[in-house]
């Protein structure tokens, strides 16, 4: 069960309410790059700098994904999950377990796996030249994230990761 700081009564809900936030710390890289694919808002900082790390999580509400179990034990932490596998895949499977995270098409690829930012859609025209021909031809729904620039379409990774998603909860 994730750990709550007791001074802090904030929801751990933002835009959605069904959608926990998260921050990962550097221990977890892959898990917030996971995340993202998914649809769950989870910013990642890369630093070693435990407090800023805490009030970023106190000041946006977010749950700590971390495997450093020696920060658990300071006084103060915010909401927080200490992770028990150094497996990216059992660390997602955990974070969906403990918070009951629902996978689904509505959600998947709708958040940038690089910069967190929610994506916007793009109509094929706009997708032009911006994705693969082979992708162009068969796809008709894009999205791009106004950040960073990256193209989105479901395509064939979208199957590959549910089915990696159920193979680990099988395991």
């Amino acid at each position: 069960m994730p750990q709550r700081d007791e001074t802090d009564k904030r929801l751990w809900y933002h835009g959605r309410m069904d959608a926990p936030r998260f921050i990962a710390d550097k221990t977890v890289g892959r898990l917030a790059k996971w995340l993202r694919l998914l649809g769950y808002d989870c910013a990642l900082q890369k630093e070693d700098d435990v407090e800023r790390l805490f009030a970023q999580a106190r000041d946006e509400s977010r749950v700590i994904l971390t495997k450093n179990t020696r920060r658990h034990t300071r006084r103060g932490i915010p909401t927080h999950l200490v992770l028990a596998s150094s497996d990216s895949m059992e660390q997602l499977r955990q974070v969906i377990d403990t918070f009951q995270l629902t996978i689904g098409d509505d959600r998947m690829l709708t958040i940038c796996s690089v910069c967190n930012t929610p994506v916007e859609p793009l109509t094929a025209e706009q997708a032009r030249g911006l994705v693969p021909p082979y992708v162009f031809a068969t796809q008709r729904e894009y999205s791009r994230c106004p950040n960073c620039g990256r193209v989105y379409w479901a395509g064939t990774h979208r199957a590959k990761m549910l089915a990696r998603l159920q193979s680990s909860s099988e395991a």
